[in-house]
């Protein structure tokens, strides 16, 4: 189907709701439950079937969130706190941000993109001569660059940036961008009207959009944390994501032949339900194929396979200034850069973001000795309140097991501090509880 034909199908089926009306115009504006031309009930069902559902919250508590969670902005109504955004990255998660009233600039901002809505440049394609209907193309090779071959605007800003765009309108106006930020990820899309039904109806916005899902989420493992208009923000980012990628790409070898699948699951999808025949040979010979890959990914599954960095040509912009944390990451590593000692990496993430956390209510000794959980308490208990006092105590105890390993004098030496998998998520889930408290504190 052309393009034209294809926007001629979409403007009939829009049933009085022209393509040019401005999104600010309706009420259910990128509403999962909407099914009319401008809600998001197409994208949902998508993402359920790819196998990555979606979630919608009206309240974005950062520190809850972990490694399984994909933020999904769309049209946010919220300024979008920067601070704990790139900290949700540089840990290894995952976000799409699609943009178009700049509540997302802050933190584009800070990855060096631009948000620009003045004239259009030079060589712009549109569909419409109002320039209310940009059409973009591909510009990089990626995954996603090779979804589909125009993905159509609608009244889009677009993006100036010095990372190059996988989508763009024209030299120097992007559409689509894709970025590495530390171990994390994030595609920055300078409009959202790509994701709404009515936009859906293209192959080509429908391609894309598929595609995006299986490149971005571990199927059948991953969820969509979907935000849009206003919403709510609290809490800090965890300082190590639980259950994140084991790549920066974001997908292991088990995962990469599953995303790689995500289009065959979505044909055999399209296929059952446009020939409706459960004895028809063509459906009997992809399910069959669908079964004998499921086994396949199973099996896959728990094979000890490495991962290799799903695309090196993320563009990767200016790493911010060492943090503490960061440089406590380093020491750690010895500067070997990602490390493979089981759980002591994360608890060493843990206890440096809970020592850096603990720092304005605890005094520090002068003869260099180390802080004790009895003096975590007194302090955060006369401080901060009592229930702070205790989180605390425990968790600074518990962590306390890290303190001979402060300054290994070689990797050798701090894999003699052995940190179990129960014990990690115990501390995890006390530094969770003590961070919003004090966080809670701070705010009031």
């Amino acid at each position: 189907m052309t393009l034209l034909s294809s926007l001629a199908l979409v403007a009939a089926l829009a049933a009085g709701a022209p393509m040019d009306l401005d999104l600010g115009s309706l009420g259910r504006d990128f509403h999962v439950g909407h099914k009319g031309w401008n809600g998001l009930s197409e994208l949902k069902r998508l993402a359920d079937d790819l196998g990555c559902p979606m979630q919608v919250r009206r309240t974005l508590d950062w520190s809850t969130l972990d490694g399984q969670d994909v933020l999904l902005v769309l049209h946010p109504e919220t300024e979008l706190d920067e601070s704990a955004g790139t900290a949700f990255l540089s840990a290894g998660g995952r976000m799409i941000v699609a943009d178009d009233y700049g509540k997302s600039e802050r933190l584009l901002a800070k990855l060096g993109i631009r948000r620009a809505t003045d004239n259009w440049p030079a060589g712009v394609r549109f569909y419409r001569p109002d320039h209310s209907l940009p059409v973009a193309t591909p510009v990089r090779g990626t995954s996603l660059g090779k979804a589909t071959g125009e993905l159509l605007a609608n009244h889009s800003a677009y993006f100036l940036s010095s990372l190059p765009a996988t989508y763009g309108f024209a030299p120097g106006a992007g559409l689509v961008i894709e970025a590495a930020v530390g171990h994390g990820r994030i595609v920055a899309i300078a409009d959202p009207s790509v994701f709404i039904n009515n936009m859906l109806e293209l192959p080509g916005n429908r391609e894309f959009a598929a595609h995006l899902i299986v490149d971005i989420c571990r199927l059948q493992q991953d969820r969509l944390v979907l935000l849009y208009g206003p919403f709510a923000q609290l809490g800090t980012p965890p300082a190590a994501l639980l259950g994140a990628p084991s790549s920066d790409s974001g997908h292991d070898l088990p995962d990469k032949l599953n995303r790689s699948l995500g289009g065959a699951n979505l044909h055999i999808q399209q296929t059952l339900k446009g020939q409706g025949k459960a004895d028809d040979p063509e459906v009997i010979t992809l399910l069959g194929l669908l079964f004998c890959v499921a086994s396949l990914l199973l099996f896959l599954r728990y094979l000890p396979l490495p991962g290799q960095p799903q695309d090196s040509a993320f563009a990767q912009p200016t790493r911010p200034p060492d943090t503490g944390l960061f440089a406590s990451v380093q020491r750690y590593a010895g500067g070997a850069g990602q490390v493979t000692w089981g759980f002591i990496y994360p608890a060493t993430l843990i206890r440096e973001e809970t020592l850096l956390r603990l720092v304005p209510y605890v005094a520090q000794s002068t003869d260099g000795s180390p802080l004790e959980p009895k003096q975590v308490r007194a302090a955060l208990t006369e401080n901060v309140s009592p229930l702070a006092g205790e989180l605390g105590y425990k968790l600074w105890k518990g962590l306390s097991s890290l303190r001979d390993s402060q300054s290994p004098s070689s990797p050798a030496q701090l894999l003699r501090t052995q940190i179990s998998e129960r014990k990690l998520a115990e501390w995890y889930k006390l530094a969770t509880e003590l961070f919003a408290e004090l966080d809670r504190k701070s705010r009031v």
